[in-house]
């Protein structure tokens, strides 16, 4: 084996071993550093607490490993520290390589800075891709009052096509149109249009609710905000499932009875039907 051969081998062992030269187990954030594996970066970032200059050297270090999570992380750590053009650098960048989280910020970047033609591109290819939540969608519609703009997003919706549909809705308020806005929501909702609860949750918005209704609503709403926050830990898993016991309640007979009390109310009975699984809370 000759000289460099041999450093290169001790190099390896040196970046895969799991204890330190004094036998002590070696910490993600070694592993992160003189390793070139991505994954002990974001490993890593689990230990650091509120050390954000480590924070900030971890997803610097994994973006430059490869790791698209790593590099959407940066641009939030940029942002955080006012570089703007270094975080829209890296935002673009991370879009070009498909991390489509990376799309809407960067959208969010380029149209602070006036650039609503590159905005909306962003926004789109955010929007289109991201079926699961419609992320940029609702920046898309705001962007897309324009005629040309808006007859596209109207063309797509007419085709089914959920992302479209969603943005239309909010391009329709944008202009000033809030019962057109109202109708597009609905029929996303009525139609099922995945994600289903998105459109659900923007047609509530536009209908004024009884205070019987409004109660039930308001049960359900903490119930489901319950259901969806995550489990960190034993303790926050406990909490999650008293909250969950107090707040789901059986409140079909209530329901029941106020679908009697407003039959004809068809803003009312449109909540009181689709309210199942589709309230959430907002961000």
């Amino acid at each position: 084996m000759n000289k460099n051969s041999f450093i290169s081998l001790t190099c390896l062992i040196l970046s895969t071993a799991t204890v330190n030269s004094y036998g002590e187990p070696r910490s993600n954030a070694d592993r992160c550093f003189s390793g070139n594996d991505p994954k002990f970066c974001i490993s890593a970032l689990i230990d650091t607490g509120k050390n954000d200059d480590l924070k900030q050297q971890i997803f610097a270090r994994s973006c430059k490993l490869g790791s698209l999570y790593g590099c959407h992380g940066l641009v939030g750590v940029l942002a955080g520290q006012n570089d703007m053009d270094g975080a829209l650098r890296v935002a673009l960048n991370n879009c070009e390589r498909g991390y489509y989280f990376s799309c809407e910020s960067a959208g969010y970047f380029l149209e602070k800075k006036g650039r609503v033609e590159d905005a909306r591109r962003n926004y789109l290819q955010s929007c289109s891709i991201d079926k699961d939540t419609l992320r940029g969608c609702e920046s898309l519609g705001k962007l897309s009052v324009v005629s040309d703009a808006n007859e596209l997003l109207a063309e797509s919706c007419a085709k089914q096509q959920a992302w479209a549909c969603f943005a239309y809705g909010f391009a329709e308020n944008q202009a000033g149109r809030p019962e057109s806005a109202k109708k597009v929501f609905i029929a996303g909702c009525e139609s099922r249009l995945a994600p289903k609860f998105r459109f659900c949750e923007e047609a509530f918005k536009f209908i004024s609710l009884p205070a019987d209704v409004q109660d039930l609503f308001n049960g359900e709403e903490i119930c489901m905000h319950w259901r969806g926050e995550p489990a960190y830990d034993t303790e926050r898993s406990k909490q999650i499932e008293r909250g969950v016991e107090e707040s789901c309640k059986d409140r079909s007979a209530k329901r029941a009875a106020l679908r009697k009390k407003y039959q004809g109310e068809r803003d009312i009975l449109f909540v009181l039907e689709n309210l199942d699984g589709t309230v959430v809370e907002s961000d």
